[in-house]
């Protein structure tokens, strides 16, 4: 439920909530439980994007899409690759299983 305290410049307005700010707080100090992300990599295909995706899944790691509906803003004219984001703890599992899935099967 939100408090509608207000502020003298807002009444009405909802009071902040202490609890967002300690998990900013938490985040930005990298601390156990705040998950970084990092780049694993960006591309315009969407095949690609899905089989890459569904495959961190099956490995357990966590994908993030950024940028997937930016096309709407661009023009569908594929100017803003997708990003493919994971955890930073996950980053060099995710890297090899990107790699070991580039390699033609022999």
């Amino acid at each position: 439920m939100l408090a509608t305290q207000g502020s003298p410049r807002f009444p009405g307005a909802a009071a902040p909530n202490p609890a967002d700010d300690r998990h900013d707080d938490a985040r930005s100090r990298g601390e156990k439980g705040s998950r970084a992300l990092r780049e694993l990599t960006r591309s315009n295909d969407l095949v690609w994007l899905s089989w890459l995706t569904s495959l961190l899944a099956d490995a357990g790691i966590e994908a993030h899409l950024l940028d997937a509906h930016m096309s709407v803003l661009e023009g569908s004219i594929a100017a803003i690759p997708r990003r493919v984001m994971v955890a930073d703890e996950d980053y060099d599992e995710a890297a090899r299983l990107m790699a070991a899935g580039k390699e033609p099967v022999p």
